[in-house]
């Protein structure tokens, strides 16, 4: 059970572990894009290091995070992937306790985990080895605290410093998501 005493649903839980199953199935066997080689070639394997370079495909976060795992585990679709696969994994968590705060109806939040996460356009972005995984989640995750502090109420500090870092690993995962950060 959670601090308010409802219990933890089956059903979204599973719903949000067979959502993750099929992003790892993509990540594993989709071939990858041209945006995708773009940024791997361009950020993760060039030799002199480039990770503050200013373009519209170097998503920092992400390459830093890409470049870790391809040293460690080697190059191939996954490891590439990996930075987004667990930003999907955040994601899903925080949509989880997202529709939690909402509603306590179990079909209402059962929808919305689906909404959320199944589309095929979020899950597109969930997949690609990009920053949009990455920033999509701690966006979600700033929202979450917000919501969760609104209802619960406790330390603003804290709720505003977990919200900050929230947001500036967003900005930080793809620049572009500045202005929703911000707002």
């Amino acid at each position: 059970t959670d601090r308010t005493g409802h219990k933890h649903s089956p059903l979204l839980i599973s719903t949000g572990a067979c959502a993750f199953l099929w992003i790892v199935a993509r990540a594993c066997v989709q071939s990858l894009t041209i945006d995708e080689s773009d940024t791997f070639l361009a950020y993760v394997v060039r030799a002199n290091l480039s990770d503050w370079e200013a373009s519209s495909n170097n998503h920092v976060l992400n390459s830093l995070l890409m470049r870790l795992f391809v040293m460690v585990f080697g190059a191939s679709p996954f490891t590439i992937r990996l930075p987004a696969v667990i930003g999907a994994a955040v994601y899903i968590a925080a949509v989880y306790f997202l529709v939690r705060l909402i509603t306590p109806n179990l079909v209402l939040q059962w929808s919305l985990l689906v909404c959320l996460v199944a589309s095929p356009f979020v899950m597109d972005y969930l997949v690609a080895a990009r920053g949009y995984s990455l920033a999509l989640a701690f966006l979600t995750c700033a929202i979450t605290l917000a919501v969760r502090h609104k209802q619960r109420g406790g330390s603003p500090y804290r709720a505003a410093a977990l919200i900050s870092i929230s947001a500036a690993l967003s900005v930080c995962a793809n620049f572009s998501f500045a202005i929703a950060d911000v707002a």
